[in-house]
């Protein structure tokens, strides 16, 4: 865990103003909440006791106490003063994503991942009612100013409005056609704000259920959205790293913050709203004017999340990067033998060996490429200039060239070696966020936001979809023989392929998004590793799940079935993990402090 001094050490999830505009709460995937003061831009106090990542922190109208929701499933109450815990609200039975006191103090309701809404007596911690009208994880909920009702967002795409008094259903919104994130009342109760990650911002009337304004608003996810103060203004933020302004009334563009350096999680209005607060990935909180559009206070975090792991195959060398951006290689002993920092200007988003292992390569959402030499003295060697932010890269393992997905959704084909241009594929509609060369080179497959997996025949130009996926496609793998595909992603269940693009295999289990995949050196398994902490191993031609990996603590970001039989994975709770599939065992140890090995 971090001193107080350094913030964060993993993503901030989400950022919220005291009553009195003094302050700051954020919630982290560290396991902790911290209250900030705003003047100072400084830590005051760190809330710790949940078991793993927190979604929530929100504050009681008189700003003396904060309830946080954490994926562990339960809900605490805290002394913001100085951070002394009152009592856990425990009933869940999966992850808290939401929290929020009633207007007058007295509740406080609890949305999770178990699709029930909570209604908490603050005062006594004891249960009044539970709303079991959600089909999905409700994401988030408000109360309304007069207190009367409750809005909540939900999976099912759904923003719902019940009254507290019977808390039966009022209203059911329908229209965004992705997971509906955040909701948000303006001050006269008479509209409400939603975010999906349909990319839209949608204004609705909130007891008729009549979409007023539609705002295509970002070119990515949209993770938040907040109403001004003065209720004719919206603030959302995104995946594409920025925070942007709009009009209520008729979804005018207001204004628009650049320079985050990853995903922006949260955006929060201050009380007189005059200046604005921002969470992001990077694990840094911010402070912007609102009328400026300036950056005022950064808060201090540093995201050590291990986010992108490769290893070699001749010696099982890792090479990995965290989410401060920082280079790392550890030796099959996990011993330390070099590190640079800051490799990009903005957040890694893959990393390859080169096929003579002499070199390792990353690209970056700062549009670069950049290939390093291998230890014992590991420096950047050249640089790539792409055609846009990157998001997967993929090397010939027989040749010289290179594949870049791009922000754009197309595919920059490059030579390794001197950098020239090679051709474009532009067969995906949004971003590429997953690229595979099969082990002759002549296929190359990608996976995009747009729920789409493609073999790319490299030599005619002829395209295959391997049709399944429902959501956006984050992780690809060849076995090495080269005759199978696995893919995973958003939608929770890994897929197996032929290399015709006939699906093979399925394999359920994980809760979340997959994030990594890999074949065992035989082809007979498949690992995938999850945001629901864990790493899981599947029979490749049932599907049948063989065994649980558990000891992570946060989500599992990075995986690699190593040709010497190891999995590595990397979480976002700062560990690398090497298991022996066999047995389950695990080595683990921190990448920023290697000399404590946490386990065995």
């Amino acid at each position: 865990m971090s001193s107080l001094l350094e913030g964060h050490s993993a993503p901030t999830w989400m950022v919220t103003w005291s009553p009195d505009g003094r302050r700051l709460a954020s919630a982290s995937e560290d396991g902790t909440a911290i209250v900030w003061s705003v003047a100072e831009a400084r830590a005051l106090v760190r809330l710790t006791g949940h078991a793993e990542g927190i979604w929530s922190a929100t504050w009681s109208p008189d700003g003396a106490l904060l309830a946080t929701g954490g994926n562990d499933g339960r809900v605490g109450l805290w002394r913001a003063a100085d951070g002394v815990r009152v009592r856990w609200l425990e009933g869940h039975t999966g992850a808290v994503w939401a929290t929020g006191f009633s207007p007058d103090g007295r509740l406080v309701a609890s949305g999770s991942a178990d699709t029930t809404v909570r209604i908490w007596d603050a005062g006594t911690g004891t249960l009044v009612h539970v709303v079991r009208a959600h089909p999905a994880l409700v994401k988030d909920l408000r109360f309304s100013r007069d207190g009367s009702r409750l809005a909540t967002s939900c999976d099912d795409k759904a923003i719902r409005v019940f009254d507290t008094g019977e808390w039966r259903e009022r209203a059911c919104l329908w229209g965004h056609t992705h997971n509906a994130n955040t909701v948000d009342w303006t001050p006269d109760g008479r509209q409400l704000v939603s975010c999906s990650h349909d990319r839209t911002v949608r204004v609705w009337d909130a007891d008729g259920g009549a979409e007023r304004v539609r705002i295509d608003a970002h070119g990515d996810d949209i993770d938040a959205a907040a109403v001004s103060p003065d209720g004719k203004a919206i603030a959302s933020c995104s995946h594409d790293r920025s925070v942007r302004l709009w009009a209520v009334a008729d979804g005018r563009a207001l204004g628009r913050i650049d320079g985050h350096g990853d995903e922006v999680e949260w955006v929060a209005w201050s009380p007189d709203g005059r200046r604005l607060a921002t969470a992001s990935l990077d694990a840094g909180v911010r402070v912007f004017d609102a009328e400026r559009l300036a950056q005022i206070a950064r808060l201090p975090g540093r995201n050590r999340a291990v986010s992108q792991l490769a290893v070699r195959a001749s010696d099982g060398l890792i090479a990995l990067v965290q989410g401060d951006r920082r280079l790392s290689f550890f030796d099959a002993r996990l011993q330390p033998c070099g590190a640079l920092e800051a490799v990009h200007a903005r957040a890694c988003r893959a990393l390859a060996w080169s096929r003579d292992g002499r070199t390792v390569v990353s690209a970056a959402l700062d549009g670069a490429a950049h290939v390093f030499s291998a230890p014992p003295e590991p420096r950047r060697v050249a640089t790539l200039a792409l055609a846009g932010p990157a998001h997967a890269l993929a090397l010939d393992p027989r040749g010289d060239r290179a594949a870049f997905g791009l922000d754009d959704g197309s595919i920059d084909l490059r030579a390794l070696s001197s950098g020239e241009a090679l051709g474009r594929i532009r067969e995906h509609d949004e971003p590429v966020y997953a690229l595979a060369a099969s082990p002759d080179g002549a296929t190359l497959a990608s996976g995009g936001r747009d729920a789409r997996v493609l073999l790319h025949e490299l030599g005619s130009g002829a395209t295959r979809p391997c049709v399944g996926h429902s959501d956006p496609v984050l992780c690809l793998a060849f076995s090495r023989d080269g005759q199978r595909l696995a893919s995973g992603g958003r939608d929770r269940i890994a897929r197996v392929w032929d290399r015709e693009g006939k699906l093979r295999a399925e394999l359920h289990g994980h809760t979340l998004t997959i994030h990594g995949i890999g074949f065992s050196p035989d082809g007979r398994r498949v690992a995938t590793s999850s945001f629901d902490t864990t790493v899981r191993i599947f029979d490749a031609d049932t599907g049948e799940c063989l065994s649980v990996l558990s000891g992570h603590t946060r989500e599992v970001s990075a995986l690699r079935w190593a040709d010497d039989g190891r999995i590595v994975s990397g979480s976002r709770d700062g560990t690398v993990r090497v298991w022996d599939p066999e047995s389950g065992a695990a080595r683990a140890f921190l990448p920023h402090a290697p000399e404590q090995k946490i386990g065995v």
